[in-house]
Order: C-alpha cells, then sequence, then structure tokens
C-alpha cells in the first residue's frame, strides 16, 4: 500500500505543491493580466493568474494596463524594483500562470481588489479574490466606477465569437 502511495505522489502531484519561482524585473506589462520578466537567464511571459482584465478592443483596457505598471512601479519600461512570480502551470499560449508578488504583496490581487480585473469564476477556490472583486463592485472603484455596465473580458469574447 506504501508504495502505490509513492507512486501516487510523484505521478500524480498535487497543484501547487510543486511551484516554481522566478525573480526579476518586469520589462513589459502587455496587458492588465500579462507582463514579461526578465532576469539574469531569460525573459518569461507570465500570465497573472486567477484574474482577467480587459481584452484590448475592450473600454478600459488601457486603464487597467496603465494601472498594472502602476502597481510594478514601472519607470521608462521597466520596473524599479525585483518582482516574485509562483507559479506551476502554463496556459494553452505557453505563458506561466502565475501569482506576481512585490514587495511580499500579490499584485494578482490588488488588480481585483482595486477594480481593474475580474477574478475568474472557474477559480472557485479563490473566495478571497471573490470577496475582494465584490467590495471593489460595492465600493465603486476601478472600472465599476469608471463604467456604466462592464463586461467580464469572457463574456465579451462570447459575444464576439457569436457576432462572428
Amino acid at each position: 500500500m506504501k508504495i502505490l502511495f509513492i507512486l501516487a505522489f510523484f505521478l500524480f502531484p498535487i497543484r501547487g505543491v510543486y511551484s516554481d519561482t522566478i525573480s526579476g524585473t518586469v520589462i513589459r506589462v502587455v496587458d492588465g493580466d500579462t507582463i514579461i520578466v526578465k532576469n539574469q537567464i531569460d525573459e518569461y511571459w507570465i500570465r497573472l493568474a486567477g484574474i482577467d482584465a480587459p481584452d484590448k478592443a475592450q473600454p478600459m483596457f488601457d486603464s487597467a494596463r496603465r494601472y498594472l505598471e502602476l502597481l510594478l512601479n514601472m519607470s521608462n519600461g521597466e520596473s524599479l524594483e525585483e518582482v516574485r512570480v509562483e507559479y506551476d502551470l502554463h496556459d494553452k499560449h505557453g505563458r506561466r500562470l502565475g501569482t506576481v508578488f512585490l514587495n511580499g504583496k500579490s499584485i494578482n490581487e490588488r488588480m481585483v481588489s482595486d477594480g481593474y480585473a475580474w477574478y475568474l469564476i472557474e477559480d472557485i477556490s479563490n473566495e478571497k479574490f471573490a470577496r475582494s472583486e465584490a467590495e471593489a463592485r460595492a465600493n465603486k472603484r476601478g472600472l465599476w466606477a469608471l463604467m456604466k455596465a462592464p463586461v467580464s473580458p469572457w463574456d465579451y469574447r462570447k459575444s464576439k465569437t457569436a457576432n462572428n
């Protein structure tokens, strides 16, 4: 029985147990939920896990991107401080799905709590993000204050596909 448990542990690792970490500076904010981090070895495309910011053709796209730059303390196209990214998965585009930390604080959570991104509903394990989004909506922060009826990026993408 012990052997089966050990085999299962190595063959089917639990998400998060073997997460990797990257440290470096942000050299580009692509959009409100994607950045490029550079360290001494390489450049890494990072998709902020658990959140979704407005798509390029949506209202508030530029606001979300600029707010992420502000949170990351960007100056002249590069972050002034080093970030730490914890990840354990990749998305369909090969980007690492991770949580970005600056000075020990989650940038992913700040994007949601300050109202510039939605939490991903399919990530039901993230009750903290769900509460943060509800508070941002109730207190009219970020896009909740600036837009009459914000449309989530996934609903926007669905409507675009349905219209084509």
